[in-house]
């Protein structure tokens, strides 16, 4: 606020206290917040984006790592389902040379 003596009058002495009030007070606050660059808000905006994409790379790498896994799991299943068919083939195959060995011995000694 700008006084000229115009403003006050001829002949006239005094003091003015100006003192902030509450709407000048709230405003300046609420500027200090709501601050479009450097505002708290805006900080706590661009902390929270920030954690955001700190947070979506963790789940990049950790969804890569477990398709990885999976993939890594799903071969060991196969060459273990693999094994598991040839060892039921030679059972299959032992228990046909045993009951041959078994009906031939039967037929020699019987």
């Amino acid at each position: 606020m700008n006084l000229t003596p115009d403003d006050i009058g001829s002949g006239t002495e005094g003091q003015i206290t100006v003192v902030k009030g509450l709407g000048a007070a709230v405003e300046e606050a609420l500027s200090k917040i709501t601050e479009a660059s450097d505002g708290i808000v805006d900080r706590r905006i661009t902390t929270l984006n920030s954690q955001v994409a700190d947070l979506e790379k963790q789940i990049a790498y950790y969804d890569e790592r477990l398709e990885q896994r999976r993939e890594s799991l799903f071969s060991q299943y196969l060459a273990l389902e693999t094994a598991l068919s040839e060892y039921q083939s030679q059972a299959t195959y032992l228990e046909q040379q045993l009951s041959s060995i078994q009906s031939n011995f039967d037929m020699m000694f019987n």
